[in-house]
């Protein structure tokens, strides 16, 4: 993952997905997940892009937690039409793009 990010150095100077939407998903075994979806939505800032949280599952020896969790992922895929739709605002995350983009 780290060397595809590397890669979008043109993009995240560019800033080239400025004003668009997303979020972080992520899987674990046990531990860390909520680490990896901060830095993947910073990514996704530094992109120009505004995030929501994000959602992790550590799946541990229990593969049907992805199952249980569905309706977490679906809410969060709501969320995420439903900022599209009315261009919501994420306090915080302009001016950290702002910053990004001068840079």
């Amino acid at each position: 993952m780290k060397v595809f990010i590397d890669r979008l150095a043109d993009a995240i100077h560019y800033q080239t997905l400025s004003g668009k939407y997303g979020c972080a998903v992520t899987t674990t075994w046990s531990s860390g997940g909520e680490d990896v979806v901060f830095y993947l939505n910073r990514v996704l800032n530094y992109l120009g892009i505004l995030s929501l949280e994000g959602i992790s599952v550590a799946i541990g020896n229990d593969p049907e937690v992805i199952d249980r969790e569905e309706e977490k992922a679906r809410k969060l895929g709501e969320r995420l039409a439903w900022a599209l739709r009315t261009r919501e605002k994420y306090p915080g995350q302009p001016k950290i793009i702002e910053e990004n983009g001068r840079f």
